[in-house]
């Protein structure tokens, strides 16, 4: 992993780092980074919701999965998907209807590229597992599928949209 450069993204400087391959997943980018990372905790895993409530984003370490329940309580919604294969077609007719003027798509992200710095994630409404602040130092994709950043878990917090701060996560 090389460094490339210094880059700023919602008023912060990050170091970019330069992976040896593409990265899909959370368990993909800590394999090529578990020199650096003690574990796939630290591995920052962020995805788009879809809700019946709008789009929102959740934050969670890579080691742990959405606790749909928790959400659901938190946002006070019916219906909360994880769109986890965008190919799957049982998905895409539950995307249709809590989405349908396919605000998802809009966004332009690709499967395992959401940034929480982007600015077309910073803007929408923020959940965030607490167990993700247990850490000092968390890695995300940069918005590239071979690039990544580290940084204070901590940062998440200057974001203006923050809905909920809680126990979001289940193993």
């Amino acid at each position: 992993m090389d460094y490339i450069k210094t880059i700023n993204m919602q008023g912060r400087k990050f170091h970019l780092y330069q992976l040896p391959h593409n990265v899909y997943s959370c368990f993909d980018a800590y394999m090529h980074k578990r020199d650096i990372l003690k574990s796939q905790a630290q591995e920052l895993k962020s995805i788009v919701l879809i809700t019946d409530k709008g789009l929102h984003v959740i934050h969670l370490p890579g080691d742990k999965l959405v606790n749909i329940g928790a959400v659901r309580k938190a946002l006070n919604a019916q219906e909360v998907i994880v769109p986890i294969n965008p190919n799957d077609p049982k998905k895409k007719s539950d995307i249709r209807r809590l989405d349908p003027e396919d605000k998802l798509s809009e966004l332009k992200i690709k499967y395992g590229t959401v940034c929480p710095f982007l600015d077309k994630i910073w803007k929408l409404p923020q959940l965030i597992s607490e167990d993700v602040f247990e850490m000092q130092t968390v890695s995300t994709n940069s918005g590239k599928h071979d690039q990544c950043i580290f940084f204070d878990p901590q940062y998440l917090k200057d974001n203006p949209n923050i809905v909920c701060i809680g126990e979001l996560s289940k193993s």
